[in-house]
């Protein structure tokens, strides 16, 4: 439900932005805009978030223990070559795209 909520406030956002509020603000008015709202969405989501549960203890001391640690290295290595590797194609995407449609001379001016 989580992702769900971000994925369709992301394309809210998406579509607002560019067909709305850039051209009502201006791209530095929408950034700046972006930017209030998220801090909102942060602020709100600090102030209701649930409240902690006492963590139960396990039922055999295997599970007690969680992965090895060798496991969990391995995990967040992956994780962070996911994430090195998204990031890598969202800056060349949005490089390619700019050239295309023309936007990085306009953003010079």
């Amino acid at each position: 439900m989580l992702y769900f909520t971000n994925s369709f406030g992301a394309a809210a956002g998406v579509l607002a932005s560019g067909f709305y509020f850039i051209a009502a603000a201006g791209l530095p008015g929408t950034l700046v805009a972006a930017g209030v709202v998220n801090l909102a969405v942060a602020l709100v989501a600090l102030v209701i978030r649930p409240p902690a549960k006492h963590a139960v203890a396990a039922r055999s001391p295997r599970a007690a223990a969680g992965p090895s640690v060798p496991a969990l290295k391995m995990l967040l290595a992956v994780a962070a070559l996911t994430g090195a590797s998204s990031f890598m194609y969202e800056i060349g995407w949005i490089r390619m795209l700019s050239l295309v449609l023309g936007l990085d001379a306009r953003l010079r001016s």
